[in-house]
């Protein structure tokens, strides 16, 4: 007497936890290709003569056909595969249904909404993925801020306006950066009412840097540097702070900061310096 094994005659499927894959998606693809933008025909038999629409779903991690766990047949000898949650986050990716995805082994890219990078290289990978400080650009003149501008850092010269799309468009963790490498000054402007610092816009004077983050509503500035330096002592103390003589753009001191500028000093006609309420402007 032979003994025989009892096996499950169904695949099953698991979330991320481990648990079950409950009201999930399946998709079946062509071999090599992300299967949810490149599906393959899908059957309930062997025979391949009852088809199946995708998304495939699941109950209690089998794929079901009206309700009851079933098999599930491709005509092909490789295809591709993606499972994703309920809450359509996806769980599992394979370009290959012998292997799971291995990034490094991949002819081509796999698009960001497939829960690939876009890219074939680490450089290109994080521009898709908009990291900070992945790429920089070099302006000269108006621009405007725009969501595929995420993780930029613009290398400036001239004296123009720097302006931001909606901070609520741009989206809560919008970050770039902004580098005045000219002699002009670059005004940093929110869209509409928004504010920057507190304030209706920054100005960049020549050498000054910072990185711009978004809060959804609101913008800050961070790591903002001083235009200041000049020649040292002996060692690396810095000595000497300069700045120009004339002010020839609309300057806003930033609310609750005093500022200090060595004088002489001319404001062109024309042009307002703001002193928030509470804030002092020392010219010595």
């Amino acid at each position: 007497m032979s003994a025989l094994s009892v096996n499950s005659p169904f695949l099953i499927f698991t979330d991320r936890d481990g648990q079950p894959l409950e009201d999930g998606y399946i998709y079946i693809g062509t071999a090599g290709l992300p299967a949810e933008a490149n599906p393959q025909s899908v059957y309930w038999d062997a025979a391949l003569t009852i088809p199946a629409s995708q998304p495939i779903r699941t109950l209690g991690g089998y794929p079901v056909r009206s309700g009851s766990p079933a098999a599930v047949y491709v005509d092909a000898t490789d295809y591709s595969v993606a499972i994703k949650n309920k809450n359509s986050t996806l769980v599992f990716q394979s370009l290959n249904a012998t292997q799971r995805i291995n990034f490094s082994l991949i002819a081509g890219t796999v698009p960001l909404n497939q829960g690939g990078t876009g890219a074939t290289t680490q450089a290109g990978a994080l521009l898709n993925l908009g990291a900070l400080a992945s790429d920089t650009t070099a302006l000269s003149g108006a621009y405007t801020v725009l969501t595929a501008d995420r993780g930029k850092v613009f290398n400036s010269t001239g004296t123009w306006t720097l302006s931001l799309t909606a901070a609520a468009t741009l989206g809560d963790g919008f970050a770039f950066g902004v580098v005045n490498v000219g002699v002009g000054t670059i005004t940093i402007d929110p869209n509409g009412g928004e504010t920057i610092d507190g304030a209706a816009t920054l100005l960049l004077a020549a050498g000054q840097s910072c990185f711009i983050v978004c809060s959804g509503t609101e913008f800050r500035s961070v790591g903002l540097s001083s235009s200041g330096g000049g020649a040292t002592g002996g060692g690396s103390n810095k000595i000497f702070f300069e700045n120009d003589q004339t002010v020839t753009n609309d300057y806003t001191i930033t609310s609750g900061k005093n500022a200090m500028t060595a004088g002489p000093v001319t404001i062109n006609s024309g042009i307002t310096v703001t002193v928030p309420s509470g804030s002092t402007w020392t010219v010595v």
